[in-house]
């Protein structure tokens, strides 16, 4: 077995794999190590690592990494060898540059994502892109096209049946349903009739289907632009943001509550939010197939568009500068929410006109977000509109 360096100089980038210490001792394998690694009296030399009986071909001597900054000369090595002694150093050779600083200032040289020192700055940390979180959803597949979901609910299917931008394709209902609600089904999707126990173990047997389930394809989310351009005559008009709001049954809740008060639409982020689902559909009570949706890919920029088109985006937050109330809220507003726990992030509070928090109790930390939506939406509707 051969002698390891003192020090793990390759670990550094230093020393090659290929070098091993000087071992005295001989054995039957011709002055080779268990890694094939010739063993010389001279000190460390290169040999490269071989399976077969055909001589090695002799490496060149390795030469440093050298690099120039600003007239400095600085090199990739173990900053615990000697750079100046050529006895201890194998690497110090004629081709090695003086060093003008401790190495110490230099190190480490070979991560390119760290600082190294002197006037180099840190590069920036990149964000990873994609979808985050779970790579396939509930109501995406892994390719990124929708596949079908199966809505439960009476306000659910009939909103999505009386939907022409909503594919049903199947549409499944108890005896019971259709003799008491058999006159509201339209449209030219034909009804089969069920037991419970089909629907319980389709949707779930904790799910409140009450006798009816739709088999349809989720809806394609709108433009931020086109839904911008439906408000462009509008001398009043209220849009909620959602940052990355991910309860399904919240985000149901605030487009019933879009859904009664008037709202434009909501615009939900790309990343980060909650999926059409059967859950939401139900909080929903027929508003996903009633109130516009549309994704933002980037959210900052979807504000930046709501102020050059003329809304006032205010953010929901705790506390903030203004409560809610005080003043009457803008004709044109944009109400920026955030998730619960975290509220908004720092990005979008920053990016908002103002913020603006509503008053409770000092015992209660926070609302939820689907009722501090519903405050915000009165709040909007009793000062801009009628009756």
């Amino acid at each position: 077995m051969g002698i390891e360096p003192t020090r793990p100089a390759w670990k550094a980038g230093v020393l090659p794999l290929n070098y091993t210490r000087t071992c005295l001792l001989k054995r039957w394998w011709r002055e080779l190590d268990s890694n094939q690694r010739r063993r010389t009296p001279t000190g460390l030399q290169p040999v490269p690592f071989s399976h077969s009986g055909i001589p090695p071909i002799p490496l060149k001597p390795r030469k440093a990494i050298a690099s120039r900054q600003q007239g400095e000369d600085t090199y990739c090595g173990d900053p615990t060898l000697s750079t100046t002694d050529a006895s201890t150093n194998p690497l110090s050779q004629n081709h090695m540059p003086a060093l003008k600083a401790p190495l110490g200032e230099y190190w480490p040289m070979a991560h390119p994502g760290r600082s190294r020192g002197g006037n180099r700055k840190e590069q920036p940390r990149q964000r990873p892109q994609g979808r985050r979180g779970k790579p396939d959803s509930a109501s995406r597949k892994p390719d990124g096209t929708s596949r079908n979901i199966w809505l439960y609910g009476r306000h659910a299917v009939l909103g999505a049946l009386a939907n022409p931008r909503r594919q049903v394709t199947k549409v499944l209902a108890t005896a019971a349903f259709i003799e008491r609600f058999g006159k509201e089904l339209s449209g030219g999707t034909p009804t089969e009739v069920v037991d419970r126990d089909m629907l319980d173990g389709l949707v779930g047997s904790e799910a409140v289907h009450q006798g009816i389930a739709a088999y349809a394809r989720p809806l394609p989310p709108l433009a931020v632009d086109d839904l911008i351009a439906s408000a462009a005559e509008a001398t009043t008009a209220v849009i909620l943001v959602l940052d990355e709001i991910t309860d399904p049954r919240n985000v149901g809740a605030i487009l019933r509550s879009a859904a009664a008060f008037g709202a434009t639409g909501v615009v939900i982020t790309r990343h980060n939010a909650a999926n059409e689902t059967g859950a939401l559909a139900k909080a929903a009570s027929g508003a996903l197939d009633q109130v516009s949706i549309a994704e933002a890919p980037n959210l900052r920029r979807t504000i930046e568009q709501l102020k050059e088109a003329g809304f006032w985006c205010l953010g929901l937050d705790h506390p903030a500068q203004q409560r809610l109330g005080q003043e009457a809220p803008p004709a044109r507003t944009a109400w920026i929410l955030g998730a619960e726990g975290k509220g908004l992030r720092a990005l979008t509070a920053r990016s908002c006109d103002g913020l603006v928090e509503i008053p409770i109790a000092p015992d209660m930390e926070s609302l939820n977000v689907s009722n501090a939506a519903a405050i915000a939406l009165y709040e909007w509707s009793r000062n801009h509109q009628a009756g």
